[in-house]
């Protein structure tokens, strides 16, 4: 199925979206585009020199690549910042751009969306792996991964962070919470989980969030018997909101334990698994909020017990959520609709796209110079303005994805940060919102090297 027509009308009658625009600084012109290429074929070899290059609303391509130190100074960590609304985004969706250090993205104002797209963080130092703090503006994280399991900031953080920031998606994250192969010195640290919301709003769309954890609790030069550490949560939230649709949040397994051979009985317990949600005393009066419409939610496999002429435990399972302050839960089983477009595509040449539904129903979708202010709602008819600005695509099915073609516009230069939002009715007449992502834009030219 192919649509010929790309860009949508706003509607006046949506407030809403009038509301949005004011907070997004693309409308219909195209932005400057700044090229990295790690290889020397582009504007900039250095991460950061493309980014401190690229004004408000700029967008960064990055070509397939390292990016980052290639070792960290002992007590001066680098890291990569973004202080502006840019959109920041691999040339190739595939291979993506990796980076070695931490991204931290923060006072971005309200008047400058960030999007990020195709980050690959792997890699062994002092830092988290992607923070984002004091943002008041929207941040969009498309298709990234975070592999935190080698960093060493124990307690103090998350894989992914956010804090004091009114609004981040991560749509498709891949996330491994912090962690290492043992906890020195017998000390059991806090928990270091896959995502970490303090004081903020947090939407997921698809994705994996892991918790991680150390292996066993062991004491480091001096042999003896000792439990299991427990394993640390997915996802610690504190005075926060988190709507997580169609993910996978999975607690950390817990530690075994350890029987040194003595002359007397020996129990080392396994520790305990991880739950899902830690839920933190809130540091404000404001009570945490936790939905997960269709995820999978697994606590935590206790670690296994040790002992030498005696019984000793293994670690009992984790809980799905651990509270340590208030929490208003909501938990909604079944099978999420899913809306696959690639986050970035040449202008004026098609793009693939797939939605899925475990119903059958009609889709429409459209493209949007700005995001809804609420980009992931909740399926209620009467907070829907998306009918104004939809397309019609299809027909749904459960036994399969409805796959479809979108021809997009030319651009004069450079490149546009559009947003793909959409709705789907059942054949019983209800609204289920597709979840909304961003769709870079940008002259093919531009994606060649």
């Amino acid at each position: 199925m192919v649509i010929t027509s790309f860009l949508t009308r706003i509607p006046r009658n949506a407030p809403r979206i009038a509301c949005a625009l004011a907070l997004i600084c693309t409308t219909s012109a195209s932005a400057d585009v700044v090229v990295v290429d790690a290889a020397g074929a582009g504007d900039y070899v250095g991460l950061q020199d493309g980014i401190d290059a690229a004004a408000a609303c700029d967008i960064v391509l990055v070509r397939p690549g390292k990016y980052g130190p290639e070792s960290f100074p002992p007590y001066d960590p680098i890291y990569i910042v973004v202080q502006r609304g840019i959109t920041l985004v691999a040339t190739d969706p595939e291979e993506g751009f990796g980076l070695r250090t931490e991204l931290r993205i923060s006072g971005v104002p309200a008047s400058e969306p960030v999007v990020v797209g195709g980050l690959r963080q792997d890699f062994s130092g002092p830092l988290r792996g992607l923070s984002i703090s004091d943002c008041a503006g929207p941040v969009w994280i498309d298709e990234c991964v975070v592999d935190a399991r080698q960093t060493s900031n124990f307690g103090t953080s998350g894989a992914v962070e956010v804090v004091d920031s009114d609004l981040a998606v991560l749509i498709d994250v891949y996330s491994l919470g912090q962690g290492s192969a043992f906890v020195p010195y017998c000390k059991v640290y806090g928990p270091s989980p896959a995502l970490l919301a303090v004081r903020s709003t947090v939407r997921t769309l698809g994705g994996t969030y892991v918790g991680n954890g150390s292996k066993d609790q062991y004491c480091m030069g001096t042999p003896s018997t000792y439990d299991g550490a427990p394993g640390f949560p997915a996802a610690r939230i504190s005075s926060s909101e988190l709507r997580m649709q169609g993910s996978t949040v999975t607690g950390a397994r817990g530690g075994n334990g350890h029987a040194e051979y003595s002359s007397t009985p020996q129990c080392g317990a396994g520790g305990d698994g991880g739950p899902v949600f830690r839920i933190d005393p809130p540091s404000d009066p404001i009570t945490s909020r936790v939905e997960a419409f269709h995820c999978e939610l697994v606590p935590g496999e206790g670690g296994t017990g040790s002992g030498i002429d005696t019984f000793c435990p293994d670690g009992e399972p984790g809980e799905v959520f651990q509270l340590e302050g208030p929490l208003v839960r909501q938990v909604v089983p079944g099978t999420p609709l899913e809306l696959q477009l690639p986050f970035i595509a040449a202008a004026g040449e098609p793009i693939a796209g797939s939605v899925s539904a475990p119903f059958s129903g009609l889709v429409f979708l459209g493209l949007a110079n700005a995001p809804l202010a609420e980009p992931i709602d909740r399926p209620r008819i009467d907070q829907l303005i998306l009918p104004q600005l939809g397309l019609f695509l299809g027909e749904l099915s459960p036994e399969g994805p409805l796959e479809f073609t979108l021809n997009t516009p030319l651009l004069p230069q450079g490149a546009r940060t559009l947003f793909a939002q959409g709705f789907a009715v059942d054949d019983a007449g209800t609204v289920h919102v597709l979840p909304a992502q961003a769709v870079v834009l940008v002259d093919p030219a531009l994606l060649e090297g």
